[in-house]
């Protein structure tokens, strides 16, 4: 199986015959952005993911839904069935390594997109870049979850399959973009912890005299992402035997803290961490909502990761 390049990569569904029988797989191509295969995508028959995008009438939010539905939902749908099936095992891995390649190279370049790229507005960046940190916190953490983890743990066909098909429906929720809703503190935290928990990070407890707060729009898609990505980097690298996720009330304010007593790190590398993780999922949304992040951390002391956000409170 061919390694992809490091520009352009579009994932096909193509047909191929093993042992006289047709099966559908799942096969990676490359193309330099802008060439005609870059620019022509699914126009042309292909059902492909492209990291080249333009605009497009109907707005950006759109565009980028028909985007998944049309050339990342099929092919990821597809590595399912594969995963399902009863081909080999070296095979299916191989696949969801070269997919979860794909995704985050698509993400990034999402993510990496500034009015400053041509035909590209300060609206549409943010569309893009709000795309970014929503699939880098869910699918993308997935697929790499069985990658990076999930083989190493021995988990069965079965439980690959499983958080494929929950990758898959994390795609699915990104292209329908439900209209906002209003969820209790609770329910946002519980439910990162829920998934925190199926990728095998146990002992997580939730707390805090504020778990009845109503949130909705930006403010629960802040407390989500980073409750988020805090137990990802938890997961990660913290090696932590106990977690605490708090949500308080202050006067004028809400405050959601994620603990733990890890290994911790030193913050003069923290603070030139790059990536979509700290600095773009939690500090970057953080910066956009008026909301504060900080966190703290040493060696061999654990780390907290504390956001204070502005609410108004009855």
């Amino acid at each position: 199986m061919r390694r992809p390049a490091t520009d352009g990569i579009f994932l096909t569904q193509s047909a191929r015959t093993a042992s006289g029988q047709g099966r559908r797989t799942l096969r990676p191509e490359v193309d330099r952005p802008g060439t005609k295969a870059a620019a022509g995508g699914a126009a042309e028959g292909g059902n492909d993911v492209s990291t080249t995008m333009t605009p497009a009438s109907g707005g950006e939010r759109a565009r980028l839904a028909r985007e998944l539905e049309r050339r990342l939902l099929p092919a990821f749908e597809a590595l399912v069935d594969r995963a399902a099936g009863d081909g080999d095992d070296a095979d299916v891995r191989g696949e969801v390594s070269l997919h979860a390649v794909a995704l985050r190279r698509w993400v990034e370049r999402l993510a990496a997109s500034t009015p400053a790229d041509g035909g590209v507005t300060a609206t549409i960046a943010a569309e893009r870049v709000s795309l970014a940190r929503r699939l880098h916190d869910t699918a993308l953490q997935l697929v790499e979850y069985v990658v990076t983890d999930a083989y190493g743990l021995g988990l069965s066909r079965e439980d690959v399959a499983h958080h494929l098909a929950d990758a898959v429906a994390e795609l699915r929720a990104a292209a329908d973009d439900p209209a906002d809703e209003t969820a209790a503190a609770r329910r946002v935290v519980e439910t990162a912890v829920r998934d925190a928990r199926r990728l095998g990070l146990d002992r997580v407890a939730v707390e805090g005299d504020a778990l009845d707060a109503r949130l909705a729009g930006a403010d629960l898609v802040l407390v989500a992402s980073t409750v988020r990505e805090a137990l990802t980097n938890v997961r990660k690298h913290a090696c932590a035997s106990q977690i605490v996720v708090r949500v308080e009330r202050l006067s004028r304010a809400l405050r959601v803290t994620v603990e733990d007593d890890g290994v911790g790190a030193d913050k003069r590398v923290m603070a030139h961490a790059s990536g979509l993780g700290l600095r773009g999922s939690i500090l970057g949304r953080a910066g956009e909502h008026a909301a504060q992040v900080a966190v703290d951390s040493a060696p061999g002391a654990g780390t907290r990761v504390t956001l204070t956000m502005p609410q108004e409170t009855s």
